[in-house]
């Protein structure tokens, strides 16, 4: 099996489309891969570059912070999950493909509250979003009396120049609310409240180009 260029040291689950689903776990040091756990918590990567070439879909099992001294470049898919937020640090980041944070779970039991979606964090002078899809993830649905979680937010940070020609930014939809009950107070006979929808925001941006 032949994988193309993914330069990180992330631990990462990664989906070959064209293996119609199969998971590989690796970490790519220099370029032989290795054999690693998913879904640790330390999320971090450290790298030169990290591509994502077109058809390659990397499945974020927990939260994940890349962050490269040169470029990000994703043309294929960055899909998190359950509420992973997926941010990027880098001096140059190309989106060409979609990067979907990952939704909030549901929640069945009383009073539970939805998980919140995760959001997509862009940290970079220089974003290039042509064609892109760049979505928060959805928030979760209570339990019974329990609140909806909150919609992922798209973030674009410290940019001098933004282009976004055809691309898609949206923010996650808030999760739906349990409905009301009894015996657990008066507060849980009406219900609880929805999620809040998440948020496309610009920090610090100099230059926009649509």
């Amino acid at each position: 099996m032949t994988f193309s260029r993914i330069r990180s040291r992330a631990v990462i689950a990664i989906i070959l489309l064209a293996m119609g689903g199969t998971f590989v776990s690796c970490t790519t040091p220099s370029t032989t891969p290795e054999t690693a756990d998913v879904g640790t918590r330390s999320g971090e990567v450290r790298t030169s570059s990290f591509i994502v070439e077109e058809h390659e879909s990397i499945v974020i099992t927990d939260d994940l912070h890349i962050i490269a001294e040169e470029e990000v470049v994703v043309l294929g898919e960055l899909l998190g999950e359950r509420g992973a937020t997926i941010e990027i640090t880098a001096p140059s980041i190309t989106v060409h493909g979609t990067i979907q944070a990952g939704d909030g779970e549901d929640r069945n039991g009383v009073l539970e509250h939805g998980q919140d979606g995760g959001s997509v964090i862009l940290n970079s002078p220089q974003i290039d979003l042509t064609g892109a899809a760049v979505v928060g993830g959805h928030g979760g649905s209570a339990g019974p009396a329990g609140n909806g979680g909150h919609g992922g937010d798209v973030l674009l940070n410290d940019a001098v120049n933004i282009i976004s020609v055809r691309a898609r930014l949206i923010g996650g939809n808030g999760g739906t609310p349990g409905h009301g009950i009894n015996g657990h107070g008066e507060a849980a006979r009406s219900g609880g409240h929805g999620g809040s929808g998440g948020s496309v925001r610009q920090h610090r941006a100099q230059r926009l180009v649509r």
